[in-house]
């Protein structure tokens, strides 16, 4: 077992005051999902908290090895500096923010992510699993393991699961984040995996979601007004909520003020959070201290009962 020697350091307790955006939200933790718990309890933590937060569910050398590729790559662009033997955090230390007047620009490189230790993670043969685990047509209790997949082949509608081939590979430098959304705007039929290609602790930009939101009535206004839209181009401030997320509840008419409650984690490499596509998330702003960029990639997925002709 690989352990994070980053583990052990000095964080906030939760709740945790948390830099996202235009505002600061106050956070609780994020309720974790063991690897190894049951087909149920994985579909029920899904289906209740709009979430799955698998904690070390894929191994972290794999992970580790597809971060080092990616360093790799912005060290030869000038990104990062040449932190050989230094610890973990610092070798994604920012060199420059940009050469040439750019970025990294990891969305465009969509050959780094598809580079063989990168995809051998992105397309991790046990994220397949976790969607059929989730998503099966067999949701008898009890229904898992050897039981599962001969329902699921045997099935009238049997389960297809396709990676997308684009990859939403970023690095996010300090000062940054992605502002409150539903991933449904952008992409009405798809899945989305976040995973951390790095120890992400919310100072460096964590995923923060609110849990519930996919289902509850609080959020009806929300939904059927801006959950209905189109707004394009993936990522784009046309299909934020707002910059403020202390503004949802003002913009989108939601007065039962328990509703809009925050949740994160400081992430490791190795964990999965799988995002219903109507759960109101945005990530951390990158506060990091020393500057670091912030690296992860956002998987998505189509799921759909493939009907017999």
């Amino acid at each position: 077992m690989l352990v994070n020697p980053t583990a052990c350091a000095s964080v906030a307790a939760f709740p945790r005051t948390v830099k996202a955006g235009g505002g600061s939200v106050i956070a609780s933790q994020m309720r974790p999902t063991p690897p190894d718990s049951s087909v149920d309890i994985l579909r029920s933590n899904f289906e209740n908290d709009g979430y799955l937060y698998v904690k070390g569910y894929l191994d972290r050398r794999d992970v580790l090895k597809a971060r080092q590729r990616i360093l790799s790559d912005m060290r030869g662009n000038g990104f990062v500096g040449s932190h050989h033997g230094a610890d973990l955090a610092s070798q994604a230390d920012i060199l420059e923010l940009e050469r040439d007047g750019q970025g990294p620009q990891l969305l465009n490189r969509q050959e780094l992510a598809r580079a063989e230790p990168v995809l051998n993670v992105l397309e991790h043969p046990k994220l397949f699993e976790l969607l059929e685990a989730v998503f099966s047509p067999c949701a008898s209790a009890g229904c898992d393991g050897e039981t599962r997949r001969k329902a699921t082949k045997s099935a009238a509608s049997p389960l297809t699961i396709r990676a997308h081939p684009y990859k939403w590979l970023r690095a996010v430098p300090p000062g940054q984040n992605t502002g409150p959304h539903i991933d449904k705007v952008y992409f009405p039929h798809l899945q989305t995996i976040w995973l951390p290609l790095d120890d992400i602790q919310t100072s460096l930009g964590s995923l923060l979601l609110v849990p519930g939101s996919h289902t509850s009535p609080a959020f009806s206004h929300l939904h059927g007004t801006y959950g209905n839209s189109s707004v394009g181009k993936d990522g784009t401030v046309s299909g934020y909520l707002c910059a403020d997320p202390n503004e949802i509840a003002s913009k989108f008419n939601v007065t039962d003020s328990t509703a809009l409650h925050w949740v994160t984690d400081d992430m490791e490499m190795g964990d999965v959070i799988l995002v219903n596509n109507r759960t109101i998330h945005c990530s951390a702003t990158n506060v990091s201290a020393p500057p670091r960029w912030r690296i992860s990639c956002d998987t998505r997925w189509f799921v759909s009962e493939s009907r017999e002709p």
